[in-house]
C-alpha cells in the first residue's frame, strides 16, 4: 500500500502554497548545489554525499515533506527542512534550509545554517 502523498501546502509570508514531489526533486538538487558552495567543507561536505545517494524525496501520508534525512517544519513562520547531527548530546547540531518562493514561483533553498543547541 502506498501511503505518500504527491502534494502538500506550505504557509509563507504571503499565503499558503502547493509543494509538490517534483518540487522536492528540484529543491533536492538545488539543497546540493548550496551545500556545495558553503564554507569550510567539513561542516557540510557529507551531507552532499548522503543527498545524493540516501535521500529520495517523499510526502508522507501525515503530509510531512522529506528530502533524506531532512524534513520540512516551520520555524519563527517560515518554512525551514531541518537536519539534526547525531550524536543528541551534549552538543546537538541542526541543519536549517528556508526555502522560499522565486520570482518565478519555484521553491529554493535561501541558505543553510547551522545551529549547535547545548543539552543539559
Amino acid at each position: 500500500m502506498d501511503t505518500t502523498m504527491i502534494s502538500i501546502e506550505v504557509n509563507t509570508a504571503d499565503g499558503v502554497h502547493p509543494l509538490t514531489l517534483a518540487d522536492l526533486e528540484a529543491l533536492k538538487a538545488n539543497l546540493i548545489e548550496v551545500l556545495s558552495e558553503k564554507k569550510p567543507e567539513q561542516d557540510y561536505g557529507f551531507l552532499i554525499g548522503e543527498l545524493r545517494d540516501h535521500s529520495a524525496p517523499m510526502i508522507s501520508e501525515d503530509g510531512v515533506a522529506r528530502i533524506g534525512g531532512w524534513r520540512l517544519t516551520e520555524i519563527s513562520g517560515r518554512p525551514v527542512f531541518e537536519r539534526q547531527q547525531m550524536p543528541r548530546a551534549p552538543l546537538m547540531r541542526f541543519f536549517h534550509a528556508p526555502i522560499a518562493l522565486d520570482e518565478d514561483g519555484r521553491w529554493r533553498i535561501t541558505d543553510v545554517i547551522i545551529v549547535k543547541v547545548r543539552g543539559r
